[in-house]
């Protein structure tokens, strides 16, 4: 899988987190004035791209 990409409710605030494979390290952080961010996957689901 590689790392999950979460939202905190009621915030600006975001955390993505490894995998176990590959440390399990976190970090959070804030996308200030972001409406409607899609973290869903699939076909119809393409506004977080993430690239190491």
């Amino acid at each position: 899988m590689g790392a999950t990409f979460a939202y905190a409710p009621n915030s600006d605030h975001y955390t993505i987190t490894a995998d176990a494979a590959h440390g399990s390290v976190s970090e959070t952080f804030q996308l200030m004035d972001v409406i409607n961010l899609d973290l869903l996957t699939g076909t119809n689901h393409n506004d977080v791209m993430l690239f190491a």
